[in-house]
């Protein structure tokens, strides 16, 4: 028996307040129990000024409980969970764009665990807003609809992400590696708030030296030949 299947399309071409745009449009495939299956999207300030936003996921009423889902905004990638902007940290939360400034650390993934039961297709509301958790008409900038469906059928085409992608020894004193790194091309390294520190040419087997880095938090993005990115991957850097 052919195993379920689970099928992510997200279709996304609008603008924010005349401020921030992005265009693209997503069909992705995964067996279920994947890891982690959503695509990194990018958002850009095309205005003059400094945009700040928050943002809030929500969910259809019978949205499968088993269907969980993670976030990755600007800041950080939060755990599985964390639909809404932490707002009891609100300094540590908001997303801050300036002009002319774009960032590809977008992304609503959903994880569907093995033995999944239910069939069909739910629905998600991703909301940026000006204030967190306040979905007053004037609050929201813009909303991302995405649907989401589990199928019995089987495609080959389209995968924008392989959760076989990772980084290790995470957490890293030195030196990092890459596994099934046969299609990564290019290893960028950002700070957890978008800042780019360093990138660099990966072949397969190659490692990467970060002991320069100092104690902290950062951001790992993979990308192919294409400049398509395969992941990204948050790492803790030790003494």
């Amino acid at each position: 028996m052919k195993s379920l299947l689970l099928f992510f399309s997200l279709a996304v071409s609008f603008t924010l307040n005349a401020q921030f745009t992005v265009q693209d449009s997503f069909e992705i495939f995964g067996k279920v129990g994947d890891k982690d299956i959503g695509p990194y999207f990018t958002l850009q300030n095309s205005s003059d000024t400094v945009v700040n936003f928050y943002w809030k996921l929500v969910k259809e009423d019978d949205f499968p409980r088993d269907w969980e889902i993670s976030i990755c905004d600007q800041i950080t990638c939060w755990v599985s969970g964390q639909e809404v902007s932490d707002c009891e940290r609100l300094d540590e939360s908001i997303n801050i764009f300036q002009s002319g400034e774009e960032n590809s650390f977008f992304k609503v993934g959903i994880k569907s665990e093995t033995g999944v039961s239910s069939k069909g297709r739910h629905s998600a509301n991703f909301y940026l807003t000006k204030e967190c958790d306040n979905m007053e008409d004037e609050s929201v900038l813009t909303q991302i609809h995405f649907t989401f469906e589990i199928t019995g059928g089987v495609s080959t085409h389209n995968i924008t992400e392989d959760s076989s992608y990772s980084i290790y020894p995470n957490p890293i004193q030195s030196l990092i590696s890459v596994s099934n790194d046969e299609q990564v091309a290019e290893v960028t390294l950002y700070t957890l708030t978008g800042h780019q520190l360093s990138s660099s040419v990966h072949s397969p087997g190659e490692q990467h030296d970060l002991s320069d880095l100092e104690r902290g938090m950062y951001l790992v993005q993979l990308r192919n030949s294409q400049q398509k990115i395969l992941g990204v991957e948050r790492i803790m850097k030790v003494d």
